[in-house]
């Protein structure tokens, strides 16, 4: 009789301890979940931050949360899995009466764009794990990747190079001996040439008149579209994201000299079909940054086909100097920078792909150090076999 008595309380006690961890678990309880920064580069280390507070007298024993976010932002030290695009990182917890538990997570950020935590699920059982509840956090955590830079002397040598001639890089740095008098103060004018004797002669900020500068603007035109023949998403997203990479360093090279850009794509924000993108032109930090935080935001390929889009504009871009980053070389292309350069204008051309047989020396081309080698290989082997040795 004494033993069943025991079972029974035993039981009892079993229930009861379940029942009051299944309803309290979530009573007076808080989660909160955060990046400790809005934006990063990609390669930055970051960190997430969670927080725990259990505000009654009932502890947690075994609590876990399950956070569900993009498979490019890496955990430091968790077993995480990771499925297509997506990466769920269980955390455990123990958290005991009135506490408070902080944990922060060491995130790796791999690629560009805007990453939000999609979804915390919140799991605790009693005691023994008999019943287990869950419920959804409601977070509003994310975490905006710009593209970084590279270093453009590193990764590019000048079509003409492979042709004999010796390479030029890109001036934009202007020559400070070539001052063809002195001017009025602009905005966007750095500080460094200002002309103190003028200043003071004249009551009023003058600088010295680089001829060079000037009148020079850009436009970054970016094409979106991997290869010649594609609709829709990018076959190679790698050889696209190299593509981002390299109109990012173009638009952070015009901050030194304050020089005016703008950016203009093949590719839609909206998801429209056909609708492509061009921004106005301006300079300074905070405009760089907005045109980084679009370039965070372009989709995975084109609206637009990369020659239709140059036809449908009807006219050249109004700037002294157009930089076109481009997967690959043809024919429209050829045509549009002879145009603008019949307008006086300066056509630079960075191609982030293999370099096609008989590229043309009139236009400026800058072709993937890696890729130009590859090419001269393959064309020694193919010369090799064609004469048979």
């Amino acid at each position: 009789m004494p033993i069943i008595v025991i079972l029974f309380m035993l039981a009892v006690l079993l229930w009861g301890q379940a029942r009051l961890f299944g309803r309290k678990a979530f009573q007076n309880f808080e989660y909160r979940c955060s990046f400790d920064r809005p934006e990063a580069f990609e390669g930055d280390e970051i960190e997430l931050v969670e927080e725990v507070y259990n505000r009654k007298w009932v502890p947690l024993p075994w609590f876990k949360t399950e956070i569900t976010t993009s498979r490019w932002l890496e955990f430091a030290g968790s077993q995480s899995v990771v499925t297509y695009n997506t990466r769920f990182v269980p955390s455990f917890f123990l958290v005991k009466s009135y506490q408070k538990v902080t944990r922060r997570w060491k995130v790796k950020c791999l690629k560009r764009g805007i990453f939000p935590i999609e979804s915390v699920i919140l799991v605790s059982t009693d005691l023994l794990g008999q019943r287990v509840v869950s419920q959804k956090a409601d977070v509003s955590a994310s975490i905006t990747v710009l593209p970084r830079t590279v270093d453009l002397d590193r990764m590019f040598v000048s079509a003409r190079y492979l042709q004999g001639d010796n390479p030029v890089r890109n001036q934009l740095i202007p020559d400070p001996f070539y001052v063809s008098g002195v001017r009025e103060y602009q905005p966007s004018d750095p500080m460094k040439n200002i002309h103190w004797n003028a200043t003071a002669k004249l009551g009023r900020i003058m600088i010295r008149n680089m001829e060079y500068t000037t009148r020079q603007n850009i436009t970054v035109v970016l094409n979106m579209q991997s290869r010649q023949f594609e609709q829709g998403e990018a076959i190679d997203q790698e050889r696209m994201e190299q593509c981002i990479r390299v109109a990012a360093t173009l638009l952070e090279e015009t901050l030194e000299n304050s020089l005016p850009v703008s950016l203009a794509s093949n590719a839609s924000l909206n998801g429209v079909d056909k609708e492509t993108f061009e921004s106005v032109q301006n300079f300074g930090r905070e405009h760089i940054l907005s045109l980084l935080h679009t370039l965070a935001c372009f989709p995975k390929g084109s609206s637009l086909d990369f020659p239709s889009y140059l036809d449908t504009r009807g006219e050249v871009f109004p700037s002294t100097d157009i930089q076109i980053v481009t997967p690959y070389l043809c024919d429209e292309i050829y045509d549009y920078a002879r145009i603008a350069m019949r307008e006086d204008k300066r056509v630079t051309v960075f191609l982030v792909g293999f370099p096609p047989a008989g590229m043309p020396d009139d236009i400026e081309i800058n072709v993937l150090k890696e890729l130009a080698v590859s090419q001269d290989e393959t064309d020694g082997v193919s010369g090799k076999e064609a004469s048979g040795q």
